[in-house]
């Protein structure tokens, strides 16, 4: 009963007519780019395209951020051999369950403008001072 008081608004759309929410133009593009294009790749494992507004997006170029964040990350790893230990298995994780590949070499200067780097660092919680966590930039 206090829900129903505090949101009211959502018990009259519910029990009204023509009060229900309809569905925006932007909501229902980015619902018809999700079930027209999901699908299973080669590996078995789900892809579903990013929702951009629009077909003709580009993205700035960010892998000088990331060269120089990696820069930093493989110092960092030098410095610590449990680090680094904790570090590639759990990368190791990631490739193994295909959350992740890596890029073919020939890959790596594309001129392509639909590239994204996801930047990202280590963090250890203290409660949890074995278990690295990635955190994406």
């Amino acid at each position: 009963m206090l829900m129903q008081s505090d949101y009211s608004e959502v018990l009259y759309a519910r029990n009204n007519t023509g009060a229900e929410r309809s569905e925006s133009m932007e909501d229902k593009h980015f619902r018809d780019i999700l079930t027209t294009n999901i699908h299973k790749n080669e590996k078995g494992s789900w892809e579903i395209p990013l929702p951009f507004k629009t077909d003709n997006v580009t993205l700035p170029n960010n892998r000088g951020q990331c060269l120089k964040l990696l820069v930093c990350i493989k110092r960092k790893l030098q410095k610590n051999d449990k680090t680094l230990r904790h570090y590639t298995e759990l990368m190791q994780k990631i490739f193994d369950k295909n959350h992740a590949s890596p890029i073919p070499s020939e890959e790596l200067n594309t001129s392509v403008e639909r590239v994204w780097y996801l930047p990202h660092f280590d963090i250890y919680h203290p409660k949890k001072p074995d278990q690295i966590r990635l955190v994406k930039v």
